[in-house]
């Protein structure tokens, strides 16, 4: 779980419900693990509540509220908010996305081909902003929020099927548009002739990503800075800013490109570590003086099986320091040959941190299976077809460390078994569950 500008995002490849109880929220993860949220402490807890037995699938939750959206997600005729604060339930008939957006957890109604309304908690609509045109939803759909320009800016989506145009003159159209926080009335509308991957505020200026191009746009004015393309892959692009350079991460290039903060030069480029790829789903972050940028593998069987966070300091990402992939503590894996002429695993981690032997041990053992085991997402590329969909885990921790060891030892088999059980993974055969066998260690 990450705390960013006073959010929170809790990752996780199993499905996530949420309850609440006695103005308490618990989140939980897969079958049956369940989470309480400690917002004094900004933590998760492991909790021995129990699930309520009429628990709907809650579509998301924030700092300030829960979702759930009724009768089901897929038909919604209406959403049920829970504010986490008071407990209050707010019974909001509505058959479009709910969002929150802001650091004041602001509540928005979007139809995302029509319109946008605020909503007032527990009372109702109070403005909305109609679109000029029927757009197309697209997945970079973003409301930013300004409170101190009062205003939000909203990417509206594309036109790639506009109606009664001709098909040999369709044009992917994106817009952007500010609108008044307090009344909804239009600040300004900027439309591009390609559809809008992304865009990212920083005071005065909203970046957005269109093509393989960059955009700078005056925030108050709407009116064109500049843009410059930069690469030569067009589609999953995102734009970002640390304050010192703006950002244009070429998804297809598998590297960002620099440049100062009106778009005047390149500045320079970042490249991503080997089998790494940007993770476009998320904006990178600042703390202090470090940037963080999420990434994933390349490999789409292996996206279930790792993800990663490139550290850089701010003053040093136009260095060309090296980008090291750090793996503690030490694991080894083997290739075993068995007397039946299957083969299987073995996976060693030894080190003096609990919680990293923990850490790198499950994510080297979902790395075996993703690569070399029978599964849902299975790459026939490297699929090791004696594989008998067993790994043994050798894992060995420090004495001084292992009561830590201890605490965290059911949780990593409890969330292998239920990984396992998310990739419908097998052995060779097809018919016998995968699994993990495990022996443990003190030094």
């Amino acid at each position: 779980m990450l705390e960013e500008s006073g959010k929170f995002r809790f990752y996780s490849v199993e499905r996530i419900r949420v309850f609440n109880r006695a103005n308490d929220t618990y989140i939980v993860v897969g079958k049956d693990k369940i989470m309480k949220l400690i917002l004094s402490s900004k933590r998760l807890e492991v909790s021995s509540a129990y699930i309520p037995n009429n628990m709907g699938e809650r579509n998301y939750i924030n700092q300030k509220y829960t979702f759930y959206p009724y009768p089901s997600r897929r038909k919604k005729e209406g959403w049920i908010i829970t504010c986490i604060e008071s407990g209050k339930e707010w019974d909001f008939q509505s058959k479009d996305s709910i969002v929150v957006a802001g650091k004041e957890q602001i509540l928005f109604e979007v139809n995302w081909k029509k319109s946008i309304s605020l909503l007032n908690y527990s009372v109702g609509k109070k403005w909305t902003y109609s679109y000029l045109k029927n757009w197309i939803a697209t997945s970079r759909n973003v409301i930013e929020i300004e409170s101190d320009q009062n205003s939000i800016f909203l990417s509206l989506g594309s036109d790639r099927n506009p109606q009664g145009c001709p098909p040999d003159k369709i044009q992917l159209n994106g817009a952007i548009a500010s609108i008044n926080l307090e009344n909804g009335s239009e600040n300004w509308y900027y439309e591009f002739f390609h559809s809008i991957q992304d865009f990212f505020v920083y005071k005065n200026i909203v970046y957005v990503a269109h093509r393989n191009e960059i955009a700078a746009l005056n925030a108050k004015t709407g009116e064109l800075i500049r843009e410059i393309s930069a690469g030569e892959n067009y589609g999953n692009n995102i734009v970002w800013c640390d304050g010192n350079y703006a950002y244009l991460f070429n998804y297809g290039d598998e590297k960002a490109y620099l440049f100062d903060l009106e778009l005047k030069q390149k500045l320079g480029e970042l490249a991503f570590p080997d089998n790494f790829i940007l993770n476009n789903q998320h904006h990178p972050y600042l703390i202090e003086d470090e940037i963080y940028i999420p990434v994933c593998p390349k490999r789409l069987n292996m996206l279930h099986a790792s993800q990663g966070i490139v550290r850089i300091k701010k003053d040093r990402i136009l260095q060309n320091d090296p980008i090291e992939y750090i793996n503690e503590p030490a694991f080894t894996s083997t290739l075993i040959d068995n007397a039946d002429g299957t083969q299987s695993y073995t996976l060693r981690v030894k080190g003096d941190c609990a919680d990293s032997v923990i850490r790198i041990g499950e994510v080297e053992l979902r790395k075996l299976f993703a690569d070399f085991g029978h599964h849902w997402y299975q790459d026939d590329l490297n699929l090791n077809k004696k594989f008998n969909g067993i790994v043994c885990a050798e894992l060995e921790v420090a004495k001084s460390d292992s009561e830590r060891f201890n605490e965290l030892f059911d949780t990593l088999q409890k969330r292998m078994e239920d990984w396992l059980d998310f990739m419908r993974a097998t052995d060779n055969t097809g018919k016998l569950p995968a699994k993990v066998n495990y022996s443990v260690k003190t030094f």
